[in-house]
């Protein structure tokens, strides 16, 4: 069998799992500094992207889970091209080549879109607010299924699935408060006089 064959369809299938992963890492760090005040600004005024992204900030699960789903499927497609790329290779070469192709994936698929997406935030995110809603969509009923099988499970070892387990400390609430000065959202006195609460506050407040 002749390898060569399969080259130009392994090189197009890493390039275009390194373009998803990039529009939903570049997408997840675009959401994750978008200034809210100015989302719900805009949101009020009726701009329908705004307020898509405002309901995705407030109810991230369905893009997490859909980014965690899709990594899956992306592993697996390259690991099937993989397959019948690195078969024929001399044994030497197959290092090599895995390296090169983790690499390439990690750098373009994830590290530049997410420092892209953290610098232009607003423009990342209304880009490719639809290409990633309709991938939500597309995966929700698998998404269903695997809750349908796997909550049972988490009940039999005594793991309620429906409590959220996050929590908010001080020390997160702390940080909020600095990223809402940098950021502008709160005015210079603020800031102060919101960690002196905290810090006279006898118990750490932790919201559930």
């Amino acid at each position: 069998m002749d390898i060569h064959q399969y080259w130009p369809v392994g090189i197009l299938t890493i390039c275009a799992v390194s373009s998803i992963l990039a529009v939903f890492y570049g997408f997840g760090s675009a959401i994750q500094n978008l200034n809210q005040t100015e989302l719900e600004d805009q949101s009020e005024d009726g701009d329908p992207d705004a307020k898509a992204l405002m309901e995705l900030i407030d109810e991230p699960k369905g893009f997490i889970s859909s980014l965690h789903l899709m990594e899956q499927i992306l592993c697996m497609a390259e690991g099937v091209i993989g397959y019948l790329l690195l078969r024929e290779l001399p044994g030497a070469a197959i290092p090599a080549v895995i390296l090169g192709t983790a690499l390439f994936t990690v750098v373009f698929g994830i590290v530049i879109p997410r420092k892209r997406g953290a610098d232009y935030p607003e423009g990342w995110a209304k880009r490719f607010l639809h290409p990633v809603t309709a991938v939500i969509t597309i995966l929700s009923p698998l998404r269903a299924i695997i809750r349908w099988l796997s909550y049972p499970l988490l009940r039999l070892i005594g793991t309620d699935p429906a409590v959220d387990h996050e929590q908010v400390t001080r020390d997160d609430l702390k940080y909020l408060v600095t990223e809402g000065h940098e950021n502008g959202v709160l005015k210079a006195q603020e800031p102060r006089w919101l960690i002196m609460c905290l810090n006279s506050a006898k118990n750490p407040p932790v919201i559930s």
